[in-house]
């Protein structure tokens, strides 16, 4: 697998190849818009999905998520709200579906931390 890394402007990091992109950066860096417009660009007239991964416990993370939902709004994007078990987001999308997953260390986290 070839690997291209490349260093945005606002101190973001993005690891790419052909199938799968990689987003990097510090809390509120830019991330998630630079990934929605990345993957409108990228994945043409594919349906496109939004994973969410985020469990909200505070009016804190609410606010967050309201935010991030308010800022995708008109996108085309479908929202997944799944935060463990991945594979049950994968049953609820077409086959050639363009995906973003925000966030890879939620995910994680809720994993370990699950049952």
């Amino acid at each position: 697998m070839t690997l291209i890394l490349s260093i945005r402007r606002q101190r973001q990091m993005c690891i790419r190849d052909s199938m799968m992109t990689l987003i990097l950066g510090g809390s509120g860096s830019g991330k998630s818009a630079y990934a929605e417009d990345y993957l409108l660009r990228a994945a043409g007239d594919k349906n496109n999905y939004y994973i969410a991964t985020m469990q909200i416990r505070d009016a804190e993370m609410q606010a967050k998520v309201d935010t991030h939902h308010r800022l995708r709004q008109g996108k085309g994007f479908t929202t997944i709200e799944q935060p463990t078990e991945l594979e049950q987001a994968v049953l609820q999308m077409e086959p050639a579906g363009a995906v973003l997953l925000e966030c890879m260390s939620n995910l994680t986290a809720n994993e370990m931390f699950s049952g």
